[in-house]
This record gives C-alpha cells, structure tokens and sequence, in this order.
C-alpha cells in the first residue's frame, strides 16, 4: 500500500507540490500521466526515497522496485535491450510496489507485448509514469493526472480517462454559460433597482399628488427599501456566481515545421545496404528511395538496426557494403533518441545564434516553453524538455528531409499530439521511426521498411 499525506516539495525555490494527498491499495496497476515539467519523476523519487519531501508524508508497505529512465551502463545495447533487461532484473525481484518511469521507451511491439503480460501476472502495486497512450489503453486499472501540484484519481484506462475529462469539461462549460446568461439578468436587475432607489431619491414633494409630507416619505423609504433588499439579493447571488470559474482552454498549436524543396523529386536513395556487428548481421541487401511529400516508417526489433541506419544516412557511420545517395542541396535535419549535439552548459538561446531571436520565442511557445527557459542552461532542463530542444532545431529552420528517431519518447501526450498535427502539414519528406502506434498511425506513413536481422 502507498500513502501520501500532504505533501510539499519544491524543487529550485519553485513549489512542485502543495498538500498533495494520494492513497493505493495493493494489485493494481496505476498510470501517472502530467505534462513535461509537473513533477512525474519526481514523484517516483519520492517514494523511492531517493528525495526527501520538504513537508507532509510518505507512507510505503513493501518493497520498492524502481525502474528509472536512463540506463547507461549497457552501451553496446540499444536503448530498448537496455530497459527491457532492466524490467526482467526488477520482475525477478518481484517488489511489493513497482515504480516504472517511462518503461516503453525504444521498446519494440514484441517488447511492450511482454511487458503487458508480466505487468497483468503481477500482483503487487505498479506505479506506471508514461506518455504511451495505446499502452495505458492496454494495462492501466486506474489514471493518477498529475498538474498544478495536485492530483486528480479516474478509474479505468487512457481511453476511459479521455472520456471522462471531456464529460467533465463539457458540464464545466455549461455550468459556466448557464452562469454568465444568469450574471447578465441579474445585473440588468441590479442596474434596474439601482435606477429606481435614485429615481426615487431624486424626487421631488408634490403637495398635490403626494397629499402629504408623510405619505411622500413612506412611499420614498418603501422603494428604496424595496431597491435595497434587490440590490442586496442581484450583489449575493452575483458573488456566488463568480466562483464558478471558466473552464481552463489547452491550447493547441499550430507549430509547422518548413521544407525548402516543395517540388516533387528524389530525396534519398539506399541501394544494396548491408551493416554487421562482429557476427551479428543487422541487415543486409536493403533497398529504399524517398521522395518530396513522403513519409515512410522503419520497422524492427530493438537492436535490428534503426538507429544505425540513421547513422549511415547521415554519415556518422559506414556501411560495410551499398551505397547511400542523398540529393545534392538538401537541408536535413535529425532528431535522434540521445542528445548530444547540443552544448549542456549553454542555454537555447546562445545555441540559437544562426536564428532571429523572435523567432526562436515564438518557436519555443509553440512546445511550452517559458521565457526564462530560454535563459537556463540546458543541463537544466527536464529530459522532455531536452527532447523538445531538438524538435525545436526542427522549427527553426528550412528542411527538406526530416529523420527522426523515436521523437516522442520523454514528452508528454498534448505535445505529441501538437506534433503529429504539425508532422501531418509537414511538405518535406520524413524518414521515421518510432514505436508509438499512435503516433505511428496519426502521421499516415505512406511505406513501411522493416528491418529482420539476418
């Protein structure tokens, strides 16, 4: 069992969480989803022990197994050999609570398939922080949203939690019409009482209509009692409607990402292409072309090759036989699983010489980042919003041919979603891949490649 009493974290003299309160019962498996930044990891570190709250409790029965989401020990591995051979480390521990920060990254459909199955087999408490939307459809009993330092508990899966906020928002919405059509009757009655206890106040004493000095002022203190007691209701009714707080709107961007070459042409050719490690084949005999306009998908098993072909493309490494042909004059831009063609000790903004510094602003807020963000060096920057970094290079400039590797590992869902509705405008060529079906089936691939090592 996990119980959290308020509490209060803060993390660079910034509240993360204030009085958050959560309680988990054993043999359920619970997804924690939250935008980039809201404190999802950090959560888990807390549980784990490995921070330590600034107020409040942390109540944990059993033994805690944590799956954190580098693993960096295994360079020879790909990034999904090294987690799933994490994961099968962790399910031989069998831990009373299992913590699981972003297991599906770089897993493959057969990986993620064993994955749900040990998951379901399980019989402890699984804390599952991830962005994979199909995978929380599949395993989740219940959705923690984490934001705004709070959390809100739905039962059932992805699907049922997407269900119920958008019920929740649309009694929200009409609540809130249904008050501001209110608001305006009343302060129409209010203006009209208001008018009336000065009409009445205004007036004058007429010995012939009012009969008498007396019977003037009664009728003058009845109405402007009469206004008051109005006044008084229209103001305690309008102050109980302003609580009633217009539904906050997400927004969604229109972040587009350039191509030069909008004509139809020849991109990108792999002819007879063939890589080996030692005695591992990865693929060999590999034959595609690309052109303006398209999309394809490469296909495989973690460790088949994908990065690696990437990298062939690019020419960070040969090939052992076949040939590679890029048109001439192109512009390319990559985005790959680890960052590391970008300076950490340096902020975005001193990255971003080459680009009018408007620009980069206007590009920065289409992926939520804050001004000050800009300024911060980028070792300080969430590992999501590192991704971010490099979409951002994407933005930024004119391509014609876009590569990308497993782009939406670390970012949250309404940026994958912002993404893919960018990628789907994209006039470019792109060269994907990606184990996120849904991001997968959302841009439309018009050719898949799949790669069985040999």
């Amino acid at each position: 069992m996990l119980q959290i009493s308020n509490l209060s974290f803060s993390y660079q003299n910034q509240p993360l969480f204030e009085n958050l309160n959560l309680i988990l019962t054993d043999s359920e498996i619970v997804g924690i989803i939250g935008d980039n930044g809201v404190g999802k990891t950090t959560l888990l570190r807390l549980i784990a022990g490995e921070l330590k709250q600034d107020d409040g409790s942390i109540r944990v029965l059993g033994a805690v197994g944590f799956l954190k989401q580098t693993q960096d020990d295994m360079e020879e591995k790909s990034g999904g050999e090294r987690t799933q051979i994490r994961l099968a480390e962790l399910f031989r521990q069998d831990p009373d609570i299992m913590l699981l920060d972003e297991p599906t990254n770089n897993l493959d459909g057969e990986s993620k398939a064993w994955l749900l199955r040990k998951l379901h087999e399980y019989h402890g408490l699984a804390l599952v922080v991830s962005h994979d939307r199909d995978f929380l459809e599949k395993v989740a009993d219940k959705i923690v949203y984490l934001h705004g330092g709070r959390v809100e508990v739905y039962l059932g899966n992805y699907a049922s939690f997407c269900e119920q906020q958008a019920q929740a928002r649309h009694e929200q919405w009409q609540s809130y019409e249904r008050s501001k059509r209110v608001k305006k009757k009343l302060e129409r009655q209010l203006k009209d009482a208001s008018d009336r206890a000065h009409k009445s106040n205004c007036r004058n004493y007429n010995k012939i209509s009012d009969e008498s000095k007396l019977r003037y002022n009664g009728q003058r203190m009845a109405a402007q009692n009469s206004a008051g007691k109005v006044l008084h209701a229209a103001q305690s009714r309008i102050a109980q409607i302003a609580t009633i707080e217009k539904p906050v709107e997400r927004k969604t961007y229109s972040m587009e990402v350039s191509a030069s070459f909008l004509h139809e042409r020849k991109l990108l050719e792999v002819v007879n292409l063939s890589k080996s490690y030692g005695k591992k084949k990865l693929f060999e005999g590999l034959n595609f072309e690309i052109h303006t306009g398209e999309c394809i998908r490469i296909c495989g098993r973690n460790g088949s090759g994908k990065s690696t072909l990437f990298q062939i493309i690019l020419g960070k490494r040969e090939a052992d036989s076949g040939e590679i042909w890029i048109a001439p004059n192109i512009e390319v831009g990559y985005v790959s699983q680890d960052i590391t063609e970008i300076d950490p000790n340096k902020s975005l903004l001193e990255q971003s010489e080459n680009f009018n510094k408007t620009e980069v602003f206007r590009a920065a807020a289409t992926l939520d980042f804050l001004p000050q963000d800009m300024y911060k060096p980028i070792s300080k920057l969430s590992r999501g919003q590192l991704t971010k970094v490099s979409i951002l290079r994407l933005i930024l400039q004119p391509l014609d041919l876009v590569i990308i590797d497993e782009l939406t590992n670390h970012i949250d869902i309404r940026t994958r979603e912002n993404i893919e509705s960018a990628l789907n405008k994209y006039p470019g060529a792109m060269l994907i891949a990606t184990h996120d079906e849904a991001f997968a089936q959302a841009i439309k691939a018009h050719q898949e490649v799949h790669l069985n090592m040999v």
